[in-house]
């Protein structure tokens, strides 16, 4: 799925790639109440807000916030096990606060990407842990300098990235409830191999709605 949508995005003109996640997000939200009815399948939509910082970039703390929003399914394997996959759209980045050293550099990195969690996911009772990687197709981004300069040229990012994700979630009623995860980059977010790796570190706090 994640190989499929990354040659898919790649086809599309750059004028259209930021309309990408919505679309997907329509076609997937549109099949979730079928999937749900399947005796297999669960299905549903999360939405919440993400806390990110970038290692590298010289400023600290997870001052960054952004959008995280999108459908999930989960194939379910056994009583307590389950296999989900989301389709998220995400904001990430970093951002600097009164507390980092003026001798930072830069001001704000800001990226928007499609990203697909593919999760192991143990439930008992009213809560759930999941674990697993978060694949990330950046749509855009924007790097701002000290001054308020957009220096996006001289910091490239790559367009795919790879992030492991651990949560837990609890279900405050039957079909509805709260989700908590931490996510750490695998991979570098900057496409210069020889420039400051850029890790990315966010902490995601999001509801979710499951469909019955």
């Amino acid at each position: 799925m994640a190989i499929f949508f990354s040659y898919l995005t790649c086809q599309i003109p750059p004028p259209m790639k930021p309309l990408i996640p919505a679309l997907i997000f329509a076609i997937l939200l549109s099949a979730l109440p079928e999937a749900a009815r399947a005796q297999r399948f669960l299905g549903g939509i999360s939405g919440g807000l993400n806390l990110s910082q970038l290692d590298g970039d010289d400023l600290v703390g997870f001052n960054k916030p952004g959008i995280s929003v999108g459908p999930f399914v989960a194939v379910v394997l056994s009583d307590r096990w389950q296999f989900g996959m989301e389709m998220l759209y995400s904001e990430l980045g970093s951002r600097k606060t009164l507390g980092d050293p003026l001798s930072a550099a830069l001001d704000k990195i800001a990226i928007q990407a499609v990203e697909v969690p593919l999760l192991i996911r143990f439930q008992e009772w009213k809560f759930l842990l999941a674990g697993g990687v978060s694949y990330f197709r950046r749509i855009n981004s924007k790097v701002m300098d000290y001054t308020g300069q957009d220096v996006s040229d001289r910091y490239l990012l790559q367009d795919n990235h790879i992030s492991l994700v651990l949560g837990s979630a609890v279900f405050l009623q039957e079909n509805w409830g709260l989700d908590v995860r931490w996510s750490k980059s695998l991979s570098n977010w900057r496409a210069d191999p020889n420039a400051n790796r850029f890790i990315g570190r966010h902490l995601t706090l999001k509801a979710f709605y499951l469909f019955k």
